[in-house]
């Protein structure tokens, strides 16, 4: 039986190190596997083949998607779902389309019009 006074504090903080390091990984590896599913531009033979080396080869598979398709993972918000996107974009919709109202560039009727329009889509 393995007894505290046996497995010494330098241990322990290399056994959390280790631990700390592998969790962060699966959720890297998690995150980037939703990203390459949620993704709309690239079919669906382009997501197996990026899952089948995330999975095969790990490490590699990772770093090469980071690297590769970095830009468009700062795009698209890293994590995000795509549901809050079209949120804050109906939101910004809105808003733009009230700043054009208050300055006079559109009608109330259009307003509504460019409102609804927003809402539906």
């Amino acid at each position: 039986m393995l007894l505290a006074a046996q497995y010494p504090f330098v241990s322990i903080l290399g056994t959390m190190l280790v631990f700390f390091i592998w969790v962060a990984y699966v959720w890297l590896m998690v995150m980037l596997m939703i990203d390459v599913v949620r993704r709309r531009d690239i079919g669906g033979w382009a997501k197996a083949a990026w899952i089948v080396l995330m999975v095969v080869l790990p490490w590699i598979g990772v770093l090469a998607y980071l690297i590769i398709h970095h830009e468009e993972l700062a795009l698209r918000g890293f994590g995000r779902p795509d549901s809050s996107d079209e949120r804050y974009s109906t939101a910004g919709e809105i808003e733009r389309a009230e700043g054009l109202r208050d300055r006079g560039s559109i009608t109330q009727a259009e307003f509504e019009a460019l409102k609804s329009r927003a809402l539906t889509a």
